[in-house]
C-alpha cells in the first residue's frame, strides 16, 4: 500500500491534503454548538439543544487537539529526518508568529473593548459578574486561559473564552519539541505513558474523592486537580502525536488503519457517539481521539481514504480556521443582539441566524487573515526549515 504523501501543486513539500478541510469541519462543529448554546442563553427555544449538540463543540475542540498533536509531531520528525536535528528556537518563532497576534487581539477585544459595547452583551457572560477580573486577565494574557476552567471562571472571560484551548496547545508546544528532540527511540514509549497516564490519574483522583473527606488533600483541591486533568488534554495531543510516529516510523501499522473496515468502523462509531451524545467515563476523550486519528491518518496519507474533504473553497476555509474559531462567538452574540428575536424561532429565522453567523464569521476571519495575520505569516516563513 502507498504511504508517501503526494506532492500538491502550489503547496510546500510535505503538505498533507485533506487536513485543511477537516480543520474547517471541526471549527464548524464548534460554531454550530455555540449558535445553539447562545440561543438558549438568550431565552430562545432550541429544538436542537440535545445531548449530542451539547457535546458537539467539545468534540470539535478534541479534534483540533488530535490534529495539532499529529501535525506538529509530523513536522518535527520530518525536520529531524531532513536536517538531522530540530531547531527548537525556530519552532517557537513559528508558533509565536502564527498564534500570538490573533490570540492577543481576541483577548483585548473579549476582555477589554467589546464588554463596553451593548451589542456584544450576552446573558451568559453578564451572570459571571466582575469578580476575579484580575485573575481572568492574568490567566488569559499569560496564554493560560485554560486555568480559568479550573477556577470555574471561564464564563467571566466572555467573548475571549474560546482561547482556553489555545492556551492548552501553547503549554503543550512549550515542552513538546524538546521531548521529540531528546526522546528519539523512546518517543513511542513516552507517548504511551502520557496516553495511559492521564486516565489512570483521573481514576486515582476519583478514588480519593470517594474515599471520604480530606484523605490526602481537601476535596476542593482534588476537584481542581480533576478539572485540570480533564482540561489539559495532553493525552488527546499525544494520541495525535502517536499517529505521526506511526506515519513516519511504524508504517507497517498503517495498513490496518487504512483498511476499509477500519475506516467504516471509525466513522460509524463517531456518527453514533456524536449524534447520541455518548460519554464513556474516564476514557471518553481518549476514545474519541483514537477514532478521530483514524480519520486524520487516512485523510493525510491514504489514497483510498473514504473522507478527504478537499477543494479550493474548503482548503481556504481550513486556512482561516484559526480565525473562524477565535471570532465566531463574537459574531454569534452580535447577531443575536441585532436580529429580531420574534423571527428566530421559525425555521426560516433559525436558518437566517446560521447564515448570518457563518457568513459573518468567515468574512471577518478572511479580512483578519489578509489584513492582520498575513504580515506575521510572511515573517514566519523566515524561520521555516
Amino acid at each position: 500500500m502507498q504511504f508517501e504523501v503526494p506532492k500538491v501543486e502550489g503547496k510546500a513539500p510535505g503538505y498533507l491534503p485533506g487536513l485543511d478541510g477537516l480543520r474547517f469541519l471541526a471549527a464548524a462543529a464548534v460554531v454550530i454548538h455555540h449558535v445553539e448554546w447562545q440561543r438558549t442563553v438568550f431565552g430562545l427555544d432550541s429544538p436542537f439543544w440535545t445531548s449530542g449538540m451539547q457535546r458537539l463543540g467539545a468534540l470539535g475542540v478534541t479534534f483540533f487537539f488530535v490534529l495539532s498533536g499529529y501535525l506538529i509531531t509530523y513536522l518535527l520528525l520530518s525536520e529531524r529526518d531532513r536536517t538531522g536535528s530540530i531547531d527548537v528556537a525556530a519552532f517557537y518563532w513559528r508558533r509565536v508568529l502564527r498564534i500570538w497576534p490573533l490570540y492577543l487581539l481576541i483577548a483585548v477585544l473579549g476582555l477589554v473593548l467589546l464588554p463596553q459595547v451593548s451589542a456584544f452583551d450576552s446573558p451568559a457572560f453578564a451572570a459571571a459578574g466582575d469578580q476575579w477580573q484580575g485573575r481572568r486577565m492574568l490567566f488569559t494574557f499569560s496564554f493560560s486561559a485554560h486555568f480559568l476552567r479550573v477556577y470555574e471562571l471561564e464564563l467571566g472571560a466572555g467573548l475571549a473564552g474560546v482561547l482556553w484551548s489555545v492556551g492548552v496547545e501553547e503549554h503543550f508546544y512549550a515542552v513538546w519539541p524538546w521531548l521529540v528532540r531528546g526522546a528519539r527511540r523512546r518517543l513511542t514509549f513516552l507517548l504511551v505513558c502520557i496516553v495511559v497516564g492521564f486516565p489512570l490519574m483521573r481514576l486515582a483522583v476519583g478514588a480519593l474523592l470517594g474515599a471520604g473527606p480530606d484523605v490526602v488533600l481537601p476535596h476542593w483541591r482534588l476537584r481542581m486537580v480533576d478539572t485540570f486533568l480533564d482540561v489539559a488534554r495532553f493525552d488527546c495531543m499525544s494520541i495525535g502525536a502517536l499517529g505521526a510516529v506511526l506515519h513516519q516510523r511504524r508504517r507497517e501499522w498503517l495498513s490496518w488503519i487504512f483498511a476499509r473496515p477500519a475506516q467504516l468502523s471509525a466513522l460509524a462509531l463517531l456518527a453514533v457517539g456524536i449524534l447520541a451524545g455518548l460519554e464513556v467515563p474516564v476514557i471518553d476523550e481518549g476514545l474519541y481521539s483514537a477514532l478521530f486519528l483514524v480519520v486524520i491518518l487516512n485523510a493525510a496519507a491514504n489514497p483510498a481514504a473514504l473522507v478527504r474533504p478537499t477543494g479550493a473553497g474548503l482548503d481556504y476555509l481550513g486556512q482561516i480556521s484559526y480565525g473562524i474559531y477565535c471570532y465566531h462567538l463574537i459574531v454569534i452574540v452580535w447577531c443575536l443582539n441585532v436580529m429580531p428575536h420574534d423571527g428566530l424561532t421559525t425555521p426560516l429565522g433559525m436558518l437566517s441566524l446560521y447564515a448570518a453567523s457563518f457568513l459573518g464569521t468567515i468574512a471577518v476571519s478572511a479580512l483578519s487573515y489578509w489584513a492582520f495575520e498575513a504580515p506575521f505569516l510572511r515573517l514566519k516563513r523566515r524561520f521555516a526549515r
